[in-house]
């Protein structure tokens, strides 16, 4: 089973990633682990892509594509992989079909006014990462790893602004692309973690009890 997972910043596609690969044995693909793989082995298409992150600039979309190639050839994937963050342009959407069988591509909607809201309550763990709400959480180390929990320097109202307008005009156009495919399901991200989880899994379910 292979999914794209597409979301703004700050819509919980992060904890929906791990949430989904951790239920159904995914690996869980993501194009800035590609990047940094690729980038630390030798060969033409490191130093390619080298030339560009370092630069600061826009991997083309030819780069990228060959990039998730390589990664896809170096893993373990035998239940499927999670993509997330690839594909973000129409061009990365259209040559993604003829590498992948997609069975799910979801899509979580979250409203910019929502973000807003999430990104100023929400610290993480520095360590592992883990999302916590600064409103309900009554100490100040991770649950999981016991990490100390930061307020993360880039969560602020004009950076995921910036970010989530950057979003949409990225991602428009693969939305376009996608949404009139069978493969596509919208994810209601204005509610809970575990009611957006509850409703990728049902449609998931759902197509299993049909065959």
């Amino acid at each position: 089973m292979n999914i794209v997972l597409i979301g703004p910043p700050a819509s919980g596609k992060g904890t929906q990633a791990k949430l989904i690969c951790e239920k159904y044995n995914l690996f869980h693909l993501s194009t800035g682990d590609a990047i940094r793989k690729i980038i630390s082995e030798k060969g033409d298409l490191s130093q390619s892509l080298k030339g560009f992150v370092d630069k600061g600039l826009l991997v083309p979309d030819e780069i990228i594509v060959e990039v998730f190639k390589k990664y896809l050839n170096e893993i373990d994937a035998q239940n499927g992989i999670l993509l997330d963050g690839f594909p973000r342009t129409l061009s990365q959407a259209q040559q993604l079909k003829d590498i992948l069988k997609i069975d799910y591509i979801f899509e979580i909607r979250v409203s910019i006014d929502s973000i807003i809201l999430r990104i100023e309550d929400r610290i993480i763990c520095e360590k592992c990462g883990t999302n916590y709400s600064f409103k309900k959480k009554g100490f100040s180390t991770c649950e999981r790893c016991g990490g100390k929990l930061v307020k993360r320097s880039d969560d602020t109202t004009k950076i995921v602004t910036n970010r989530y307008n950057d979003y949409t005009k990225l991602t428009h156009s693969v939305i376009d692309y996608y949404k009139n495919k069978q493969e596509y399901h919208q994810i209601d991200g204005e509610k809970s973690v575990n009611e957006v989880f509850d409703q990728i899994c049902s449609i998931i379910e759902s197509d299993k009890e049909s065959e």
